[in-house]
């Protein structure tokens, strides 16, 4: 359990936010009094020893001035995200399981009917449109499947 919490207190996730909380110049106390919980649960949540709940990224992310999709960005790709890639995270924030379970199956169709096969339910599709001869080579491994490339 120990290696666990070592790797969720180390994730690019919990660094974004400690790293976005100093830089507003907040203490972990001023944070916690603007989410109504005390100082002790929200280290907790930093470090990574208590889970984050939905509700509380918007809470956060305005209490540190930021955007919620700023949580989960790589900062060197930032850029690669378009306007309305970004509304899409921030609302994402919002919606409850049930809604994210609808949108998630509406993506999924979605991708099924690009024929775009979805190998990972943690990654996102993407179109092989620029197949290189290494990427034919793959998919003819894989039977000609178009199989969504991550990176």
């Amino acid at each position: 359990m120990g290696d666990s919490m070592a790797k969720i207190a180390t994730s690019p996730f919990l660094e974004r936010l400690r790293a976005f909380r100093k830089k507003a110049g907040l203490n972990q106390q001023e944070v916690a009094k603007h989410l109504g919980l005390n100082q002790a649960t929200y280290s907790a949540m930093e470090r990574g020893s208590q889970k984050i709940f939905t509700e509380y990224l918007p809470k956060i992310a305005k209490a540190i001035g930021i955007q919620v999709w700023q949580l989960f960005a790589d900062p060197e790709e930032t850029g690669a995200l378009d306007d309305q890639t970004r509304k899409l995270l921030e609302m994402w924030a919002h919606f409850d399981a049930s809604e994210k379970g609808v949108i998630m199956a509406m993506a999924e169709q979605i991708c099924k009917k690009k024929d775009l096969e979805l190998h990972d339910p943690n990654t996102d599709c993407e179109a092989d449109g620029d197949a290189t001869p290494d990427n034919k080579k793959s998919q003819a491994d894989k039977g000609g499947k178009k199989v969504a490339q991550t990176g």
